[in-house]
């Protein structure tokens, strides 16, 4: 059995089952006495007291931990384990292959294999689906449900197994009829009293008959709601209530009518500013004088100067004192003139000698 033909095999058809949603059930069940009230402005705007905000989200506790045994077990290292021993292979031996007829041409195509047909006649209709499994077990509600706490605690016992206990009495009295009636009268029998239904009277409904003639002093009855209402009541008269004696004629004051109220006085009107214009005036540039190129920039981040190093500083100091001693012995030359006027002839030799070995060294 190889993955090739566990995958290809022959598939069986078979017609597909309909799926269909059964009614709901559980809302009655789960809520028995729930009456549909019509939802109305004030229930839809004055929910009540809403639900507690929501717990601050926390990060959880790492799962990775360092205590414990620790497993070095890689997939490579479980998977290709090192056998040890000598584990040879069997040894192949090639069947000889012998030429066979040809044989016929076989026109099924993998579709047609697949999808074989009914062939001939049409399927039965399937059948209906099982409904779900119930998995609400109700036990205030469900009256199909018929273990209770006291059943599930008190289970009894089996009398074959445990009979009744003797009596303790030692002889048995004989039973003697009562003289005194029993009393059966209940309080529901007392109270529901049968009816004799022969002692009611059958009173029998009688229709009223219809007249389709009228009398001759009839008349026609014309009111309607509308006349019955809007009817000409007339002007009432109106009602003054007060002192009819004071008769005031009306004097108006001679103060100017302040017509200030307290808002106006309040919010008083700024008169509106102009606003100025935030674009830069228009300056022509001038070509006298020197192009100051330096930015603010430039001038807040200057570069570090790099320090010399030992070499560098040896150089200089070799210089200067080159440049020092040049500035003397052109200070020694400067001088040596002066000195020859007053020096004689002969020693003339000795100077122009002298001032020689000078400047060799």
């Amino acid at each position: 059995m190889t993955t090739n033909k566990k995958h290809y095999r022959r598939w069986v058809p078979q017609p597909n089952l309909s799926f269909s949603e059964l009614p709901s059930f559980t809302g009655s069940i789960l809520f028995p006495d729930k009456e549909n009230l019509p939802v109305t402005t004030t229930r839809d705007t004055f929910k009540g007291i809403f639900a507690p905000p929501p717990a601050q989200m926390k990060m959880p506790p790492p799962s990775i931990k360092i205590e414990g045994d620790h497993f070095f077990d890689t997939t490579h290292k479980s998977t290709y384990k090192q056998i040890e021993g000598d584990h040879r292979s069997r040894q192949v031996v090639q069947k000889e292959t012998m030429p066979q007829r040809k044989g016929l041409f076989f026109g099924v195509t993998q579709t047609q294999e697949d999808f074989p047909g009914f062939k001939g006649h049409q399927p039965r209709p399937p059948r209906p689906v099982d409904p779900p499994q119930p998995t609400i077990d109700l036990k205030f509600d469900n009256k199909q449900n018929f273990s209770t706490e006291n059943r599930s605690i008190f289970r009894g016992h089996d009398v074959s197994e445990h009979p009744a206990a003797p009596s303790c009495k030692k002889v048995e009295e004989e039973y003697k009829v009562p003289s005194v009636k029993f009393e059966t009268e209940t309080s529901q029998k007392r109270d529901f009293q049968p009816i004799d239904l022969k002692a009611a009277e059958n009173v029998r409904i009688s229709f009223p008959m219809s007249k389709l003639s009228l009398s001759a002093d009839a008349k026609f009855d014309g009111r309607t709601m509308n006349h019955e209402l809007f009817q000409d009541w007339g002007v009432q008269p109106r009602v003054r209530y007060g002192d009819f004696h004071e008769n005031r004629p009306y004097i108006p004051s001679k103060n100017p009518f302040t017509s200030q109220s307290v808002t106006q006085s309040t919010f008083v009107p700024k008169p509106l500013e102009t606003i100025s214009r935030p674009k830069p005036q228009d300056r022509p540039i001038s070509k006298s004088g020197e192009v100051n190129f330096k930015t603010v920039y430039q001038e807040e981040y200057q570069k570090k100067q790099a320090r010399m190093c030992r070499a560098q500083v040896y150089l200089i100091q070799q210089e200067l004192k080159r440049r020092k001693k040049e500035a003397q012995q052109k200070k020694l030359l400067e001088s040596e003139p002066a000195r020859e006027k007053c020096v004689s002839a002969p020693n003339k030799p000795f100077v122009a000698a002298s001032l020689n070995t000078k400047a060799v060294t």
